[in-house]
């Protein structure tokens, strides 16, 4: 039996939860976060809970299509490329169930150099910035091997989003 996951559908369904999520969330802050327990479960500012799941998701549906456009591009000198957007999205979705970001910032303010003094979390400044300039490149470079306007419209707004997403 094959069975094929209808794009669209997908797509759909991936925004209505992400919609759902955000709107959740608006609501119990504004409504002051009446339950410890509903808090835990859809707040978007911690780890560990459904939202972080659901962004792993995402990054590992990411992963899947990227792969996608590996078996789809034969021998084509981006395929190369694809790969290595495969691997990188595998790892990020790892990291956002195991938040080995948020330990990596961690050890580094405790034993390499005190961050202390940001307000933010230290992943950021010491891999947030390095990740940002390595996406940017990634994307140049993938640019060349992307064929249509639209695909470079939708990766490049995936992109906003996610790097909005992670740095606010």
């Amino acid at each position: 039996i094959e069975t094929r996951i209808d794009d669209k559908k997908l797509i759909r369904v991936l925004i209505s939860v992400a919609a759902a999520l955000v709107i959740f969330n608006i609501a119990n802050v504004l409504l002051g976060e009446p339950s410890w327990q509903i808090t835990r479960m859809c707040d978007l500012d911690t780890e560990s809970n459904f939202s972080t799941w659901f962004s792993s998701s995402l990054l590992a549906i990411a992963a899947f299509m990227a792969y996608q456009v590996v078996i789809v591009s034969g021998q084509d000198r981006g395929r190369h490329l694809w790969k290595v957007v495969v691997v990188i999205l595998i790892l990020m979705s790892c990291d956002e169930t195991a938040m080995i970001h948020e330990n990596v910032g961690v050890f580094f303010q405790k034993h390499i150099i005190d961050l202390s003094q940001l307000k933010g979390s230290p992943w950021l400044v010491v891999l947030g910035v390095p990740a940002l300039i390595g996406a940017l490149v990634l994307v140049r470079k993938l640019n060349s091997y992307i064929k249509t306007s639209n695909a470079r419209k939708f990766l490049g707004a995936g992109l906003l989003c996610y790097i909005t997403g992670a740095f606010l």
